[in-house]
Parts: C-alpha cells; structure tokens; sequence
C-alpha cells in the first residue's frame, strides 16, 4: 500500500508542472474518474458494464469506449457519457468548476431510484 504523504508530494509535484493540473483536473478525466469508480463501486468489468450499457439502451457499446472513458480519452460524445451514466445509476450530475487561477472540478451525482425506469 502506498504512503498517501508520498501520494500527496507526487501529486504537488506533477501539479507544478505545466499543463500538468489542467490535464488532470480536465472534464475527460473527472468524468472517466467518476465513471471508473461507480464501475468498481457496483463490482462490474468494463466489459459487463459495457454489455449492460448495450442491453438497456439498444445501442451497441464495446469494452473499448469504457476503457477510453475511464482512462481520460477526449472525443466522447455527451450522448454516450449520458448511456453510460443511467446504466450505472447516476443522475443529476454536478460539475463545479473552480476559477481559472485554480484549476480544478469536482464531479458528484445522486444515484437513480432502483424503481425510476430510462
């Protein structure tokens, strides 16, 4: 397990380097961030949340696009995020971006009722 005062001084140190804050606190990696660990929360694989994802929407989703997600890829449609995120639950996303001194965004959601039909 690793030290979180080593986490913690890594984290200042890459964040001090430029461009690298804005590329951690972009929306493509809040978003995979949040995506990735409701994934984990709910115990699926990629693979199984992309199967779900295809199954209650219709729409094909392969493994990939999740991987791409999760991993902070740029390009992802909101229609796709939005799929993924009633598949896993979420809803009512807020994203609270801080001023542009201070690069950074914070993503939280409320979990759909286990009744409330997409």
């Amino acid at each position: 397990m690793s030290d979180p005062k080593n986490h913690e001084e890594l984290m200042e140190l890459l964040e001090s380097v430029p461009g690298v804050k804005e590329a951690v606190y972009s929306f493509s990696r809040m978003m995979g961030r949040a995506i990735f660990a409701r994934r984990i929360e709910l115990g699926l694989t990629q693979k199984e949340l992309a199967q779900r994802v295809q199954e209650e929407t219709g729409q094909p989703m392969h493994q990939s696009v999740i991987s791409r997600i999760e991993g902070g890829s740029t390009g992802i449609t909101s229609e796709t995020y939005d799929r993924i995120l009633r598949v896993l639950g979420m809803k009512d996303i807020e994203i609270i971006f801080d001023t542009p001194k201070e690069i950074g965004a914070t993503i939280s959601s409320l979990p759909y009722a286990a009744n409330e039909h997409v």
